[in-house]
C-alpha cells in the first residue's frame, strides 16, 4: 500500500513536469524534484530511497525532452510482499 502510493505520487509528478511544465503543477513538480530536503515522508528523496531509485538519475531521465515514461519501478510481486 504505501509504496504504491509513494509510486503514484512520483509518476504523477512526471506526468505534471511532462504534460503542463509551465502550469503552477509544473512549477510545483519541478521545485520538488529539485529539493533535497527528505524531512518528510513524501518527499522526493525519501520516495527514491523508498523505491530503491537513484534520485539524480531519475532528475536525468525526468529533464530529458520525449514522450511521458514510466518508471521502472518494481515487480508488482514487491508490492503484495511488502505490503
Amino acid at each position: 500500500g504505501e509504496l504504491r502510493l509513494m509510486a503514484a505520487v512520483l509518476e504523477d509528478a512526471v506526468n505534471v513536469l511532462r504534460k503542463r511544465p509551465r502550469s503552477r503543477a509544473g512549477r510545483e513538480a519541478r521545485e520538488w524534484f529539485a529539493s533535497r530536503d527528505a524531512s518528510w515522508p513524501f518527499a522526493y528523496e525519501r520516495i527514491c530511497e523508498a523505491l530503491d531509485l537513484d534520485p539524480d538519475r531519475v532528475r536525468r531521465e525526468v529533464a530529458m525532452p520525449g514522450p511521458v515514461l514510466r518508471l521502472p519501478l518494481m515487480a508488482p510481486e514487491a508490492f503484495r510482499a511488502s505490503a
